[in-house]
């Protein structure tokens, strides 16, 4: 139910009708609120409140009618550029990019405000048809449908202010990486839920296997829920994959033993705690929106762009995100139950795998590249600063030979030099590895 919920929370984040959707019936609310207010306050030409008396019935119709008019047309224009925005980005940024610009809060409240202020009027202009002659007007109403034009005409104007800002490259990699980071946070916490480098045999020659009839990514895992399955059966559960990876139909997805103890019920609550998408989301998988960052570094680099200072911006966010979980353990691979016994192991997701990932596409699309290979070097150095085992500091000086090996391949000399001082700048960090 758990991986359920979040994968439908992340569908409905990266949605374009969702808050829409919620502004439209908070439009509603208001709008009987407010005719509610108009029948007890009861506004006249002559009262206290006759400044905000608008007109007789045909009068407030006419109003909210061409208030309804412009505005379902300027949403129209919104839509358009929205669709225009999305279009450039999909061949300048990469498909993958649209989850980012679709999940964008700002784009989902102007379209909401659009869609609240035509739903509101539509409410109150159905109640003015309702009032005859001796029955008091909604002036209330009508007036507050002025204020929410003033509204969207401002929403309109920092809408325009910003998409002009979201369809700039460092603008999208800030975003990718705001995300990167928050996921980080909760893949390679500083203290896991559980541990990274245990005792643990691997599965028996015979143990229960359980396999998916269909294919698609798996986008989250109920961790939790899988630990109590295993415990009710008494069982240890090896996962085969992690969340990011593609499922092929008859393919085993988790392994059981001893075997013979899962029910045709555990079965299904097993599976239960996977969910399946047509599509990678970020909701658990790390490497998705670092493999977003690396994308927009890709197509930058390539001959038909062929900017190289959006690549190093990317390579400086990739930095900032190793160097956020170099001196953290890597995450959990074994669960244990309230007992202490082992219930749940999973593949391991070390720091060697975010780094190759990160920086083996970069370092071969910007091979020659000397900007993007300086960007690299400096950025190898920063991660190792941070690094507190030996393990990950072996794992970046071997990412360092790598791109130096390119470097060495340039054909001017004082480039290739350059080269060679800042990876030895990146040895000097490393110390005695």
């Amino acid at each position: 139910m758990k991986a359920w919920l979040e994968s439908i929370w992340e569908s409905l984040r990266t949605s374009f009708w969702f808050v829409p959707a919620i502004m439209g019936f908070a439009a509603i609310g208001l709008a009987v609120g407010l005719i509610l207010l108009d029948g007890w306050v009861g506004i006249t030409p002559h009262g206290g409140w006759a400044w905000l008396h608008i007109g007789e019935r045909e009068d407030l119709r006419g109003v909210l009618a061409a208030i309804m008019s412009a505005v379902i047309t300027v949403l129209a224009v919104v839509f358009s550029i929205t669709i225009a925005t999305l279009t450039m980005a999909v061949g300048q940024l990469g498909p993958r990019l649209l989850r980012t610009f679709m999940g964008d809060r700002v784009n989902q409240i102007v379209l909401g405000t659009f869609v609240a202020t035509f739903v509101y009027c539509l409410v109150v202009l159905h109640a003015v048809g309702k009032f005859g002659e001796g029955y008091i007007l909604p002036h209330i109403s009508t007036f507050a449908a002025f204020v929410l034009v003033l509204i969207s005409v401002g929403m309109l104007v920092f809408f325009l202010h910003h998409v002009a800002i979201a369809i700039q490259a460092p603008q999208v990699a800030y975003s990718v990486a705001r995300e990167l980071n928050v996921i980080l946070e909760d893949v390679f916490p500083e203290q896991p839920d559980g541990e990274n480098h245990p005792a643990v045999d691997p599965p028996p020659a015979t143990v229960d296997i359980i396999s998916v009839k269909h294919s698609g990514y798996l986008e989250t895992v109920d961790f939790g829920g899988l630990v109590e399955v295993a415990q009710r059966c008494d069982v240890v559960i090896w996962m085969e994959g992690r969340p990011g990876m593609f499922a092929i139909p008859e393919r085993p997805l988790v392994r059981a033993a001893p075997a013979g103890r899962l029910d045709d019920k555990a079965r299904k609550q097993i599976l239960a705690c996977f969910h399946w998408g047509p599509r990678r989301t970020a909701a658990q998988d790390v490497l998705f929106p670092l493999q977003e960052l690396v994308e927009i570094a890709a197509r930058a680099l390539s001959t038909g762009i062929n900017d190289p200072t959006t690549a190093v911006t990317c390579v400086h966010h990739l930095t900032a995100a190793l160097c956020r979980i170099a001196g953290r353990p890597a995450p959990a691979t074994v669960r244990r139950d309230e007992e202490g016994a082992v219930r749940l192991v999973t593949p391991p997701l070390v720091f060697a795998d975010v780094c190759d990932a990160a920086f083996d596409p970069i370092r071969t699309y910007g091979r020659s590249h000397p900007l993007v290979t300086a960007a690299l070097l400096d950025g190898l150095a920063d991660i190792a600063a941070c690094c507190t085992d030996d393990e990950p500091r072996a794992v970046l000086r071997e990412h360092g030979r790598r791109v130096l090996g390119n470097a060495r391949e340039w054909p001017d000399a004082s480039d290739r030099a350059r080269a060679e001082e800042r990876f030895e700048t990146l040895r000097s960090a490393l110390g005695d590895v």
